[in-house]
Parts: structure tokens; C-alpha cells; sequence
């Protein structure tokens, strides 16, 4: 079976409604460069979106969004079709110039490969952004029929697995700042408690993997572990895709654990 890129672990598009309001700072964006991050950003995500739905998403007046995505159209950053923007290709062409690197998805790659070949379930790679999880690269067959979450589409941690895993293994100081604004749910499932979060935390801590039902969206579930690099340092979060009404996971929890570990054995 060949494997495919999709993504299982973040919410899927509906979900994300409003995400764009806290992509360029916690207290929204204060200067014209964050909020044109605000639009880019929330395009990335969620579009092609109108005047109006692309405001109310990236939590800007409407007069604010059109004055900037007339800007970044003649720019060619973003492109208007049929009264709906999205991102053009001008990012594209920038993204080429980039001088080649490779970067951590490429490196962990290889192990989500094998994982999703001795488990045969989607499999998502994860890393820590701000109070958000970030989505840098997934393994699937090419017959997953899960909503797609484009690669660089990011969630909150409280109501992902890999998010969970990773507050479990970061400094208290991460927690505190996750539960100090009101989580917000996802789904009737998505766990909005603080006491509730610290508890599972503490468990998965325990554990060392942490497991999500039905919080990013119903009838997605999945267990993920922390993964650090050769020095001891915290960088992500492998996520695998499991059945909602799972009772034994032993075997994810190994395979999981296992490619974990070779992980932070080449991982600078």
C-alpha cells in the first residue's frame, strides 16, 4: 500500500473558524504587519473565503481585510477568484527561492513512514507552536477518507493529542499558559476544563502518551508521545489515528514509543 499525505490529527476546516484572530499574537495583531500575518495565515487555512467570512475568521474589521488583500492581490501574495481570496503563487515562487535545508519534517519522516507501515493507520507529525500544535507532515493510504488539514494548519493543544503529550513533557509555565484564557471547544467532546486538562496531563505525564476522543472533531480519535531531540529537548509529537471506541492500546503505545526513541537518537 502506498502511502499518501492527509492529515487526522488536527481539526478539519469548519473547526477552525476564528483561528486566524490569534495567529499573530495572544492579544490579537497590533501593527499592519500582523495583521496582514492574520490574513495570509487565515487564507492558508481556511480558504477561499469572502470579504466578510475572511474578517469574522481573522478577527479584523471587514474595511481592514479588503484595504489589505487589495494590497497583497497587486502583490500576487493573494489572489481573488469569483469574489473569494486565496493564497497565490507568488508565495509559491518566494518558497522556491528559499535556499534547500532539510528541514524536521524531513528527518522525521522516515520514522512516521515506518510507523504507519507496522500499524497501517494515519500517522501526523506535530510540533509546538506557542499554545497551538502545528502539523508539519503526515503518512496515509491513499484511501483515508478523513477530512484533508493542509500541512502548516495549526490547533490547540488542549484538544490534541500531540498537544497533550507535549504539555505533559514542557515547563509548567506552557500549562499555566494555555488554561489562562478560556479553551476553546471544538467539539461537544473538547475538554474546556482546566482541572480537567491538568488531570490528563499529569496521567499522560505518567504514561508517557496521551490519547484524544472526539475532541477535534466526532469520530477522530488518537494517541500520541513526545518526542525530543539527541540533547533532551522537547520538539514534538507523533500522533496515530485509532478507533474512537478503543480500549487496548498497547500496540500503538509501543510503536509509537519505539520510533520516539530513534528519533532522539539523530535528531540534532
Amino acid at each position: 500500500m502506498t502511502a499518501g499525505i492527509a492529515s487526522h490529527e488536527g481539526p478539519d476546516r469548519a473547526g477552525l473558524t476564528g483561528l486566524g484572530a490569534g495567529l499573530a499574537g495572544e492579544a490579537g495583531p497590533p501593527t499592519v504587519l500582523g495583521k496582514v500575518q492574520a490574513v495570509v495565515e487565515t487564507l492558508a487555512s481556511q480558504g477561499p473565503l469572502g470579504t466578510v467570512a475572511l474578517a469574522r475568521a481573522a478577527g479584523l474589521p471587514k474595511t481592514t481585510v479588503r484595504r489589505l488583500c487589495a494590497e497583497l492581490v497587486g502583490w500576487g501574495v493573494v489572489e481573488q477568484i469569483d469574489g473569494k481570496y486565496r493564497i497565490g503563487r507568488r508565495l509559491t515562487e518566494l518558497a522556491l527561492m528559499a535556499p534547500p535545508y532539510k528541514s524536521l519534517a524531513d528527518e522525521v519522516q522516515p520514522f512516521a513512514n515506518d510507523l504507519f507501515a507496522e500499524l497501517r493507520s494515519p500517522v501526523t507529525i506535530l510540533t509546538p507552536h506557542g499554545t497551538q500544535v502545528r502539523c508539519i507532515a503526515t503518512v496515509s493510504s491513499p484511501s483515508e477518507r478523513t477530512p484533508h488539514v493542509m500541512r502548516g494548519v495549526r490547533a490547540p493543544m488542549h484538544a490534541t493529542a500531540g498537544g497533550k503529550a507535549m504539555l505533559a513533557f514542557s515547563p509548567a509555565e506552557l500549562f499555566a499558559q494555555v488554561v489562562s484564557r478560556p479553551l476553546v471547544r471544538l467539539t461537544p467532546y473538547t475538554i474546556c476544563s482546566a482541572t480537567i486538562l491538568a488531570r490528563q496531563v499529569r496521567e499522560a505525564r505518567q504514561q508517557g502518551f496521551a490519547t484524544i476522543r472526539q475532541e477535534t472533531r466526532i469520530g477522530h480519535a488518537a494517541i500520541a508521545v513526545p518526542f525530543h531531540n539527541r540533547y533532551g529537548r522537547l520538539i514534538g509529537a507523533l500522533a496515530v489515528k485509532i478507533p474512537v471506541q478503543a480500549t487496548d492500546l498497547s500496540r500503538y503505545e509501543r510503536a509509537l514509543k519505539t520510533q520516539a526513541e530513534r528519533i532522539s537518537c539523530v535528531v540534532a
